[in-house]
């Protein structure tokens, strides 16, 4: 199978405001000029749409001005009295800037969507989408049955959810999320940097990461083009989210064109928590 995956990327821009991720063992935020060097290089390979949230202190202002970028953004709900007027000034920060469009805005903690200011921020939310300022209304989920409640009772547009080699949580939901006619954006598709991670430590030394790395040996193909190649043999995800340290990372991850579609991960699996789910490090 040969293909180009850029198609269905989104750049997750975590990294971009603070440290982030298992690999930067340092702590330290990438500088300014490095940031731009990374989107440029988006750029020139149609890559414009963006994953970020007010959270993770993203500087707009990085992005060109003569291109149209697309973001995805996220809204945590809060139990004070302001919320909803804090919410919308955080919105029209970011429409102040006349290259962006908003596409999705995620509830980043969605198992608030039942309590009052969770409800009122749906609203909100709501006459938003139909004023056409954002696109998309969606979910950012760590656990399948909170996402399950959440869709029986809330029209929801888009679900953010981890998928990889080793987190499969979710996959038996893909086809009831694709009758629900509702968008799937998968994120941690190299397991926020374990899988691909060259560390020593408790985590890399897993039997989990010991079988990925075998697997790997045994079919002669790295483990960066393994978690490609998983993400895209599934037709049913209509994004997937990806993260760069470094201009280096970038291109090695856009550079993949050969897809080995026989490849079989089935046992490659887990459901251990403490090694799929992050926040359990």
């Amino acid at each position: 199978m040969t293909s180009k995956i850029n198609s269905k990327l989104i750049l997750g821009t975590a990294q971009f405001g603070k440290p982030y991720g298992l690999n930067n063992i340092k702590k330290k935020r990438i500088p300014k000029y490095l940031i731009k060097k990374i989107l440029n290089y988006c750029i020139n390979n149609n890559i414009v749409h963006l994953d970020t949230a007010i959270e993770y202190d993203f500087d707009l202002n990085l992005l060109k001005k003569n291109k149209t970028w697309i973001i995805d953004t996220k809204i945590i709900i809060e139990n004070d009295k302001y919320f909803l007027a804090k919410t919308i000034k955080k919105i029209n920060f970011i429409k102040k800037f006349k290259n962006i469009k908003i596409n999705t805005i995620y509830i980043h903690n969605p198992q608030k969507i039942f309590s009052k200011n969770g409800l009122l921020l749906l609203k909100l939310l709501t006459q938003i989408k139909k004023s056409k300022l954002i696109k998309n209304i969606g979910i950012s989920v760590y656990d399948v049955k909170k996402m399950l409640k959440i869709l029986k009772k809330i029209k929801i547009d888009v679900v953010q959810l981890p998928y990889n080699i080793l987190d499969r949580r979710f996959e038996k939901s893909f086809n009831l999320l694709k009758k629900k006619r509702i968008k799937i954006y998968a994120r941690s598709i190299f397991l926020q940097g374990l899988i691909v991670s060259k560390l020593k430590n408790k985590l890399t030394n897993s039997k989990e990461i010991k079988k990925i790395n075998e697997f790997s040996l045994k079919n002669k193909i790295s483990k960066l083009k393994l978690c490609l190649t998983f993400v895209k043999k599934n037709n049913l995800l209509n994004k997937i989210i990806i993260g760069a340290d470094n201009l280096e990372q970038l291109k090695e991850i856009l550079n993949v064109k050969k897809y080995l579609s026989s490849l079989s991960f089935r046992n490659l699996k887990s459901s251990n928590l403490n090694i799929i789910d992050p926040r359990r490090w």
